[in-house]
């Protein structure tokens, strides 16, 4: 990380601590009805099948009515029709962009789709706090981290334990993000620090979450540092 020289106003680091979280139970069943659908029909399926040419990709999806999504577009910047519409509870509202992770059939560079299925995928946005001591680090599992091609996003596959309580009831676990920021000149880093409350869950079994960071503007042009605390320690990745 770098060093000012001098404590002059212009180069001495300034931090900002944020924190953004959110309930994962709904998004985590969705999402495993995804991911488990995929598994099924890859298991028995070879060749030429009917699963032959179906793909995932974690993308931009619009809706052109109340649960209805008519065009997604892909982490690599393509824009894909869809043809016949994909209907999503989840996609409330009209005219409006959700995050989600999508399987549809591909052939070769078709911009016409025929979707298979579509998941809610939460997007961790920081927002300020004042009371930094609030936030949680409790160790989850980091399957995958990566930047998307267009810069636009840092996506995460996590492994969350879970499992009913005594009562039978499942719990709440929550997962944000707190983000720091140092400036030393003219450049920036970000530093995005997972959160994660598991809020008294048993830790039974693993269930599969994807979430993503958007970047705006100003964090594409900067340095980006991931930390996530996970059973095995901290991990750190640079983007």
């Amino acid at each position: 990380m770098p060093i000012c020289a001098n404590r002059c106003s212009r180069c001495m680091p300034t931090r900002l601590s944020t924190k953004w979280g959110c309930d994962m139970r709904y998004w985590l069943l969705g999402v495993m009805a995804v991911v488990m659908a995929a598994c099924e029909s890859s298991s028995y399926d070879s060749g030429d099948g009917h699963y032959s040419y179906m793909q995932a990709e974690m993308v931009d999806a619009y809706t052109t009515d109340k649960g209805v999504i008519s065009r997604v577009v892909t982490d690599e910047g393509k824009a894909l029709q869809l043809q016949p519409t994909i209907t999503a509870k989840w996609a409330a509202t009209a005219d409006t962009l959700y995050r989600a992770l999508f399987y549809y059939d591909y052939h070769d560079a078709a911009t016409t789709v025929k979707p298979r299925s579509i998941g809610a995928v939460p997007v961790l946005r920081p927002i300020e706090t004042t009371r930094p001591d609030t936030l949680r680090t409790d160790p989850l599992g980091l399957e995958s981290a990566w930047r998307s091609t267009t810069g636009r996003y840092i996506n995460m596959r996590l492994a969350l334990k879970a499992g009913a309580k005594d009562n039978g009831e499942m719990g709440r676990q929550t997962v944000g993000v707190k983000c720091d920021t140092l400036r030393t000149g003219s450049r920036e880093q970000f530093t995005f620090t997972l959160l994660h409350n598991q809020n008294g869950v048993p830790e039974y079994y693993t269930q599969v979450a994807f979430v993503s960071i958007p970047l705006d503007e100003r964090a594409q042009e900067a340095d980006i540092v991931v930390r996530v605390n996970t059973y095995g320690g901290l991990l750190e990745r640079r983007y």
